[in-house]
C-alpha cells in the first residue's frame, strides 16, 4: 500500500491543491485532524478561535478585552485629567510664572507639588471639584439661559469647556481643564468660590465622587473647618489648605 503523503488543505473549485506540508489534511488523506485556528469545507464545523468569528463557526464568541462606552468615556477622561496642566511648559518643576494686570505672580515648584495634577492630585482634586460643577450644570431648578445637563458625571467630565460652559452659572466662569498650567494653578488658588470645592480638606475624604448626589463639602475632612452651605452655589465653607497654598506664591 502507498505511504499517503500530508498536503495543506486549500479549496479552490471544489478541489484541493497539494502543497507538500507535514501535519496538515489532505483529499485523500486525513479526513479529520485538528488544525488549530483553522476551519476547512468538510473538516470540523466549530473551532474555537479566540477573538474571532467565522460564517460557520460560533455566532457569538466573548473577546477578552472589548472596551465598553462606559470604559473608553473612562479612559478618556483620564487622558484629559492628564492633559489639563500641560502647555508651554512640559513639567512644573521650576514652577511658574503669570503676569496678572501688573503683578507677575510666581507659582514655585513646591506649591505646583502641594496641589499635585489632574491626574495625580495632591490637595487640590480635579474630580471633587468636578463632581460639583456637573452637580450645578445638572440642576434644573437652577435658572439659565438655556437647558440644564442631562448627560451622565462620567459625559461631563469628557466635554470640552465650549460645551461645558452653556450649562454652567456664576461663579463657574473658569475652566479647571484648561491647557494652560500656570493659568490652572493659577485659578484654583485664586477663585474660591468656584474652586473651593476642589480642595481636600474642605470634603469628606471618604466620600465617593463618581456618586452624582454626594455631598461630601457637608463633613470636611478638616474638622476646623466650616462646612459649606449646600442653599448657595457658590463655596462658602471654610480654607485651609488653599491658603497655605497661595502663601507660597511670590509676587512682584
Amino acid at each position: 500500500m502507498r505511504r499517503a503523503k500530508t498536503f495543506v488543505s486549500l479549496w479552490s473549485s471544489n478541489r484541493f491543491k497539494r502543497i507538500p506540508v507535514v501535519g496538515l489534511q489532505t483529499r485523500n488523506s486525513f479526513k479529520r485532524i485538528p488544525v488549530v485556528g483553522l476551519q476547512a469545507r468538510n473538516s470540523f464545523k466549530r473551532i474555537p478561535v479566540v477573538g474571532l468569528q467565522t460564517r460557520n463557526s460560533f455566532k457569538r464568541i466573548p473577546v477578552v478585552g472589548l472596551q465598553t462606552r462606559n470604559v473608553l468615556l473612562a479612559l478618556l477622561v483620564l487622558f484629559l485629567a492628564a492633559a489639563c496642566e500641560k502647555g508651554d511648559k512640559p513639567s512644573g518643576r521650576d514652577g511658574y510664572e503669570i503676569l496678572v494686570g501688573d503683578t507677575l505672580i510666581t507659582i514655585p515648584a513646591e506649591a505646583v507639588e502641594f496641589a499635585g495634577t489632574a491626574a495625580a492630585p495632591n490637595h487640590f482634586s480635579w474630580h471633587a471639584y468636578m463632581l460639583r460643577e456637573f452637580q450645578v450644570a445638572s440642576n434644573p431648578n437652577i435658572p439659565r439661559e438655556g437647558s440644564h445637563y442631562t448627560g451622565s458625571l462620567l459625559e461631563w467630565k469628557t466635554q470640552p469647556w465650549v460645551v461645558r460652559q452653556t450649562f454652567l452659572v456664576t461663579p463657574y466662569v473658569h475652566d479647571v481643564t484648561t491647557a494652560t498650567p500656570e493659568l490652572y494653578y493659577y485659578m484654583i488658588g485664586t477663585y474660591r468660590e468656584q474652586f473651593g470645592y476642589g480642595w481636600v480638606d474642605t470634603f469628606d475624604a471618604e466620600a465617593d465622587l463618581w456618586d452624582p448626589s454626594a455631598r461630601p463639602w457637608l463633613h470636611p475632612a478638616d474638622s476646623t473647618l466650616a462646612p459649606d452651605n449646600q442653599g448657595t452655589l457658590s463655596f462658602d465653607g471654610g480654607l485651609g489648605d488653599m491658603l497655605e497654598y497661595r502663601a507660597m506664591w511670590g509676587m512682584d
